[in-house]
């Protein structure tokens, strides 16, 4: 929780300095090429994106890597990883 705060800190802080102007309306990077504004959940999307799209690619079945996905997130069932997949599948 500790290294979570921070995190979260350092978003809240720092945003302003790094965030480019165009990517200041959206934490969801949602559609291809499109990069969402530097927040926490927008980067736990990105992170779902990055690690399911790995897993696919490697040839594993697309339920069983959105469960692997949904368990790195703390969830234990693949469904809710359909939010943070949006636009990939």
């Amino acid at each position: 929780n500790k290294f979570k705060k921070n995190i979260k800190n350092f978003t809240y802080y720092h945003r302003d300095k790094i965030t480019i102007i165009e990517r200041a309306a959206s934490g969801h990077n949602v559609s291809e090429n499109h990069k969402g504004a530097l927040t926490i959940h927008g980067l736990r999307h990105a992170y779902a994106r990055e690690e399911y799209l790995k897993r696919v690619n490697k040839g594993i079945k697309k339920e069983k890597a959105r469960l692997e996905v949904a368990k790195l997130l703390g969830h234990g069932r693949d469904s809710i990883v359909f939010v943070y997949l949006a636009g990939v599948e």
